[in-house]
């Protein structure tokens, strides 16, 4: 299990078309994996497709990596996203 913050970076290619870059880092652990302290590192790269303004895929590969461990493994992902807002200014 895992606990992770971080930042970064979207860009578009096209309209529909995307990649994302990020860097994440935190607490992890449990399941016999030697994570040493608990802190790890992320990163990933994805690449999405917009079906709209609010519905995308995305396809993404990275690895994490234990910073006081043995710990290492890649990561594949593959993401429904669907944005939304819990607040909206309406304009007159």
């Amino acid at each position: 299990m895992s606990g992770l913050v971080g930042m970064g970076f979207h860009i578009p290619i096209t309209e529909t078309l995307y990649i994302d870059f990020e860097g994440l880092a935190g607490a992890a652990g449990g399941g016999g994996t030697n994570v040493g302290n608990g802190f790890v590192t992320q990163f990933n790269t994805q690449l999405g497709v917009n079906f709209n303004e609010r519905d995308s895929i995305a396809l993404g590969l990275g690895r994490i990596v234990a910073t006081d461990g043995d710990f290492r493994a890649n990561v594949v992902s593959l993401s429904y996203i669907h944005k939304f807002s819990l607040f909206t200014r309406s304009v007159n």
